[in-house]
């Protein structure tokens, strides 16, 4: 992640100045963090990668916009570093709907905060993008709630499981409660 982050992040910040690459980072890992909690269920993930798949897409879209996807060289670049992301996604414990997440919102990011005058594709990227937070609110009604199948499943077991391996049964024990109130499947 620093690796790409040290290659991509300087010349995107040149390009869009600091607080619209600030913007697409941050809406970057917000994005891919929504996706993550609507369609990937009670899981905990962390990092910084949903960004990280959102400057790459913010910068491919600054290629193709200058020509540069014409440019051979440019292109076999830019499809082999498609090519390695994509095969990290395959890896065991990788969010992979925040890299996606990220990844679709740094490319409409990348595109509607591009310096310059405003144009069609500008418009019709933000609508897009309203189009897709108002979906993923919309599809993410039932995620807001965990399923009684999915309890203790995932980051609230590992949780309470570390918390009784380093001694603190206590507070593991009356942290099972709370959850079982919480879930409403108290018994």
């Amino acid at each position: 992640n620093l690796f790409s982050f040290s290659n991509t992040g300087p010349l995107l910040e040149r390009e869009y100045g600091r607080l619209r690459y600030a913007l697409i980072l941050c809406g970057s890992i917000a994005g891919g963090s929504l996706f993550q909690l609507i369609r990937g269920g009670n899981t905990i993930v962390v990092g910084l990668s949903g960004g990280l798949y959102g400057l790459m897409a913010a910068f491919i879209m600054l290629v193709v916009q200058a020509g540069g996807w014409r440019i051979p060289a440019f292109r076999n670049m830019i499809t082999e570093m498609l090519f390695v992301n994509l095969m990290i996604n395959f890896m065991p414990n990788i969010a992979y709907l925040a890299h996606i997440g990220g990844f679709v919102t740094g490319a409409l990011l990348g595109i509607i905060l591009k310096p310059g005058k405003g144009t069609s594709l500008k418009t019709n990227c933000a609508l897009a993008l309203v189009i897709l937070l108002g979906a993923m609110v919309w599809l993410g009604r039932s995620s807001f709630t965990i399923r009684q199948n999915e309890r203790y499943i995932g980051s609230d077991l590992a949780l309470l499981k570390e918390e009784a391996r380093l001694g603190l049964n206590t507070h593991s024990e009356n942290m099972a409660v709370r959850l079982d109130q919480l879930y409403g499947t108290e018994g």
